[in-house]
């Protein structure tokens, strides 16, 4: 509905009269707002860590492959922030490493873990996060996490309700996969799609519309004066 309102011509507008506007106009922004949000990929990972600032610990990286036959991967590049990055080391099918990118993580095998030590935690990191968008099929779905870990590479306190104590979760259910994040009083992360360029995020064209309705409510107001 939004391409055919958004493109319709001014001689068409002109044909069409103002009541069918303004409902045509409140369907595109209720359709709109009412989107359930979905992670878009690749996304922009930001983990703000100021309240482990100067502490040492890991970043770790996890894939489970729930469907070892689904082809899902987990793909990380662009890391930056000001923390100071120590050794590394992985375990299943992992490739490529973190500071020079990309860094992927599945591709058969059930586990796969990327552990980067950090010296010491500055205020922030951020990464660049593409999933692959196939569905798992059948039984459990493939599954990204992401920990933050102390020294002793136990993971700081969530609110995960499995109790693993990622910080966030994605299970890759298909397309639109949503991403889980969980409270935590040591860190806070932000996830925000890469969009593309010209193309409005849902919120924008929903404001746009929302903005039509009272543009066109007000004109019919002016008429019947």
């Amino acid at each position: 509905m939004s391409t055919s309102l958004l493109s319709i011509s001014p001689r068409q507008l002109a044909r069409l009269g103002l009541r069918s506007l303004i409902r045509c106009a409140a369907a595109l922004a209720a359709s709109v707002l009412l989107l359930t949000p979905a992670l878009a990929s690749p996304v922009l990972v930001t983990i703000d860590t100021r309240p482990l600032q100067g502490l040492a610990g890991y970043l770790a990286f996890d894939f489970i492959a729930g469907n070892p036959g689904g082809g899902n991967t987990a793909s990380i590049s662009s890391f930056a922030g000001n923390a100071s990055l120590g050794t590394a080391s992985s375990s299943g099918a992992v490739s490529g490493n973190l500071q020079a990118g990309p860094l992927t993580l599945g591709g058969g095998q059930f586990f796969s873990e990327f552990l980067q030590r950090i010296s010491s935690f500055g205020s922030q990191i951020s990464y660049v996060l593409d999933l692959a968008p196939n569905a798992a099929g059948t039984g459990r779905p493939d599954q990204f996490s992401f920990f933050l870990l102390d020294a002793a590479q136990v993971p700081i306190d969530t609110a995960d309700p499995t109790g693993a104590g990622a910080l966030f979760s994605i299970d890759l259910t298909g397309p639109g996969s949503a991403a889980q994040i969980y409270a935590a009083a040591s860190a806070s992360v932000r996830i925000d799609p890469l969009g593309t360029p010209g193309l409005p995020e849902p919120a924008s064209l929903g404001l746009v519309a929302l903005g039509l309705v009272a543009a066109l409510s007000r004109q019919g107001l002016a008429s019947r004066r």
